[in-house]
């Protein structure tokens, strides 16, 4: 499985890649820290799975969403946000977001 990570705290993506290194099933194809790399590393890549934050810089992961869903359906995206406002999650689900995850619910057993 291809996973492409997305999200502008180094930290984040650090622990991501982290995580994926430890399933020997996963490849990770990329990291970016905003919606137009994603998009680039999504087109050259095809991954199937993009792990996102809603919020970044140059595009955010609701607009990386709608764009990766207009070109490809069956990827799964999920997005990431470190905030609980229930209207970015209804706004996931409208895009087609395939699940949403509070950053502070992440832990080692989400690996």
């Amino acid at each position: 499985m291809k996973i492409l990570i997305v999200d502008d705290e180094r930290m984040i993506c650090e622990w991501l890649q982290f995580c994926i290194g430890q399933n020997p099933e996963c490849q990770l194809t990329g990291c970016a820290h905003n919606g137009e790399q994603a998009l680039a590393l999504f087109q050259e890549n095809e991954p199937d799975v993009v792990f996102t934050d809603i919020k970044m810089p140059v595009m955010g992961g609701l607009e990386l969403l709608k764009r990766i869903k207009e070109i490809s359906p069956e990827t799964v995206v999920v997005l990431l946000t470190a905030f609980a406002e229930f209207d970015l999650a209804r706004e996931a689900i409208r895009q087609g977001g395939d699940d949403y995850l509070l950053k502070t619910e992440m832990n080692n057993q989400s690996c």
